[in-house]
């Protein structure tokens, strides 16, 4: 697995890039969710550099394969997110740095998963 091979050069890009690739693939196979689990470990590690775009992406791509019954959406990390979302906010004086396509994405996602938004992220996307 290339993500595993070259795991001291993944960033925040790699791992949202690889969940929107994972989200277009069809079916469930073993692999599949052997994939999601180090994905889930990589997100993790690269929260902390994160930005608006690849939360996006990542929420968006993990409710996409939620909402086709191919993995349920782990919701410790779907908060783990919203939390990062938050911080972003936070540090731009309220304003989470994301593209009015990535709001919808944002809040799309967080729907189909039936997730519990936070205050802090819902004003931050109003405010967008």
């Amino acid at each position: 697995n290339i993500l595993q091979e070259h795991a001291g050069a993944v960033n925040s890009i790699h791992v949202s890039a690889a969940w929107v690739c994972l989200s277009r693939m069809s079916g469930r196979g073993e692999g599949g969710l052997k994939l999601v689990e180090v994905l889930q470990n990589h997100t993790r590690a690269s929260l902390p550099r994160m930005e608006g775009r690849q939360l996006a992406n990542v929420l968006h791509s993990m409710a996409k394969l939620h909402d086709t019954n191919r993995v349920k959406a782990d919701q410790g990390l779907v908060q783990e997110l919203q939390a990062r979302g938050e911080e972003l906010a936070k540090g731009r004086a309220g304003n989470l740095d994301v593209t009015s396509q990535e709001v919808s994405n944002l809040v799309w996602a967080l729907a189909t998963m039936r997730s519990q938004v936070g205050a802090g992220l819902l004003v931050a996307l109003q405010k967008r």
